[in-house]
């Protein structure tokens, strides 16, 4: 027999455990073992550092129990999907700059809040940006884009190369530098090199727009970011000028912002030998370093009154410690002594002038003209922005008087209070100064109405309440035996309930019928920031009917970050007292059943309601009491 047959049968009995085939597959293993280490490496790289989460709102979630694996409902992920689209759609559709529509994730992340900045999900990192970018239509890295991305309601940008950028389209300056941003958040100069905090540690820039360090806590700038032209940031991300960050110190010309740093009014740093000026709980003035301001071989104070002083608070004789950015001397009692660049105080009002001739306010932000800006014409006239007259309540036309005083011509009326307006919604009078000036006000009851003396209601801040959104006033022509008058908004439409019948406000402060009886409904009057005023006259949030709302089995619920209140009419209020209302203006109720309803006890499922990180479903909810104290301040239970 040949031996041939054998070698062959021999071969096809070969099997993956003969000898001969083991070379082959320990080559091949070995491939696919540098292969899989090769993709795992590359995942890792490509990995981003920082997960991100961004939170539309400051929710406690430290009652929530998350249990692993835990998935959120489709409901959510679909109205999350509808809300994402919404934000990119409505960017998309805006010219010359946009605001980064950050959202939450589909899938809300399990586990406790981060504590630094590698877990914080509180930072912007390079494929969120990019994402956002993408979607509205830009080309990342496209330094020649004019667009720029705004950073939540920041006055910080971001164009696509990563730089951050002022309003003005300008770059913005870290202690003279340009500043960018990598893909961890972390500020860098042009170099690559990042700026560092005082304790010798990066600065962030959070998803808010907020300055932070590695543990997630705001950064005091100190001068430290302005504008190209000067103009100081916060460490919320806003500029010194924006309402709240910064005040002004008695009549003087100079503010302190937040941080205790001396700026002008419009926002830029005040000097000293050409270094920065702080001023202490003591009211002593420091440089950078701390180090006292010193005149005439003395230390130089502040006073309440805004004049610069010795220990002793004897003023100094000679001027010149301080001046502006721009280089104007700044006298003893706090005034400069000759305007500034751009913006010129008039007379004795509270409006200022720029060199445009638009007014604006003590913060460099226009006065309006009910919800128009509005600027000095020819002859002294006042015109809104597109032209048109400022009229008072006869129709007749405003000027305005170099010593700042606001007139008509004789015989065509006078000038009420609340015609002009700060940024902040505080009217003006016919002197064009604030009506929260000393005696100005005069409250009605223990009512929160006040009264100006040509019949304007304001609440204690100087912010007209309204009628259908517009400022209302006494009608001096309708009184009732009771000593009650008749009430009618500036363009003399009556106030009344929605029957029509009129309504009157008590000596009192009450709001009454003809007959003197308390009317019925919630909100016929609201305060500026659409507060509802009860029949008492009392803001609703200060009445003590609310109750707190909850789900059934207790934790609380939030609508935008805030607490959610029920009044006795059943209507949902959030803790400042506004009304909460469906996405198409439905008001929203909560029935006996703990579902969230409109007027006609409808349901309702587009409102979204959470209750820590998810939406509340209906039938969920529940109620528990939360009282106020007489002063109107709630207790927490």
């Amino acid at each position: 027999m040949s031996d041939e047959p054998i070698k062959q049968k021999t071969v096809k009995r070969r099997g993956i455990s003969s000898p001969e085939a083991r070379g082959p597959i320990l080559v091949g293993v070995t491939i696919l073992v540098i292969v899989a280490v090769g993709i795992f490496l590359t995942y890792g790289y490509l990995k981003p550092n920082t997960e991100v989460k961004i939170s539309t709102g400051v929710v406690d979630a430290s009652s929530v129990q998350v249990e692993t694996d835990a998935k959120t409902s489709e409901v959510y992920k679909a109205a999350k999907r509808s809300e994402n689209k919404q934000r990119y759609d409505q960017a998309q559709s805006k010219d010359g700059g946009v605001a980064i529509p950050f959202t939450f994730d589909e899938e809300p992340k399990a586990g406790e809040a981060g504590k630094d900045i590698e877990n914080c999900g509180c930072t912007i990192d390079e494929k969120q940006l990019e994402d956002a970018i993408r979607r509205i239509g830009l080309v990342s890295g496209d330094k020649s884009a004019r667009d720029l991305l705004r950073v939540e309601k920041s006055d910080i940008y971001i164009s696509t190369s990563g730089q951050l950028m002022g309003e003005n389209g300008k770059p913005l300056v870290f202690r003279s530098s340009p500043i960018h941003m990598d893909t961890t958040g972390a500020l860098l100069d042009e170099k690559g090199i990042a700026f560092l905090t005082k304790d010798k540690e990066p600065l962030y820039l959070s998803s808010a727009g907020e300055m932070i360090d590695r543990k997630t806590q705001k950064i005091p700038l100190l001068g430290d970011l302005t504008m190209s032209s000067g103009e100081l940031y916060m460490s919320d991300g806003r500029l010194a000028i924006r309402p709240g960050n910064m005040q002004r110190v008695a009549r003087s010309d100079i503010y302190i912002t937040s941080e205790g740093q001396l700026v002008t009014m419009d926002g830029k740093p005040i000097r000293h030998s050409g270094a920065y000026v702080y001023q202490n709980d003591e009211r002593k003035l420091l440089n950078r370093n701390a180090m006292d301001v010193a005149w005439e071989q003395q230390t130089v104070y502040q006073n309440t009154n805004g004049h610069l002083v010795n220990v002793s608070g004897q003023q100094f004789k000679q001027p010149g410690v301080l001046f502006s950015y721009e280089g104007i001397m700044i006298d003893n009692e706090g005034k400069l002594t000759r305007p500034l660049v751009n913006i010129e105080k008039i007379g004795n009002s509270d409006i200022f002038r720029t060199k445009s001739n638009y007014l604006v306010d003590g913060h460099g932000l226009p006065i309006t003209h009910y919800g128009s800006e509005v600027r000095v014409g020819p002859g002294q006239k006042l015109l809104t922005k597109s032209g048109q007259p400022v009229f008072n309540r006869s129709r007749a036309e405003v000027y305005l008087t170099e010593k700042g005083a606001l007139r008509v011509d004789v015989g065509k009326g006078g000038i009420q209070s609340g015609v002009l307006k700060t940024s902040e919604g505080v009217a003006l009078d016919r002197h064009a100064q604030m009506i929260t000036r000393r005696g100005r006000l005069e409250r009605r009851g223990m009512s929160d109405i006040y009264l100006t003396s040509d019949g304007l209601l304001s609440d204690k801040d100087g912010k007209p309440i309204m009628f259908n959104k517009k400022d209302t006033f006494l009608d001096f022509g309708s009184v009732q035996n009771n000593g009650s008058q008749g009430l009618e908004t500036y363009d003399r439409i009556k106030v009344t309930d929605q029957y029509g019948n009129r309504i009157f406000l008590t000596l009192e402060g009450r709001l009454v019928d003809s007959q003197g009886n308390a009317v019925k409904d919630v909100g016929i009057l609201s305060s500026s920031d659409g507060v509802l005023l009860t029949s008492s006259g009392k803001k609703i949030v200060e009445e003590q009917d609310m109750e707190r709302v909850v789900t059934k089995d207790g934790q609380p619920v939030t609508f935008n970050g805030k607490d959610v209140f029920k009044g006795k009419d059943g209507r949902l209020y959030d803790a400042d007292g506004n009304p909460i209302l469906a996405p198409d203006g439905r008001a929203v109720f909560m029935d006996d059943n703990g579902n969230i309803v409109d007027e006609t006890g409808r349901a309702i499922d587009n409102v979204d309601l959470m209750a820590g990180e998810r939406v509340v479903k209906n039938g969920e909810l529940a109620t528990r009491k939360k009282l106020t104290t007489n002063n109107g301040e709630r207790i927490h239970s």
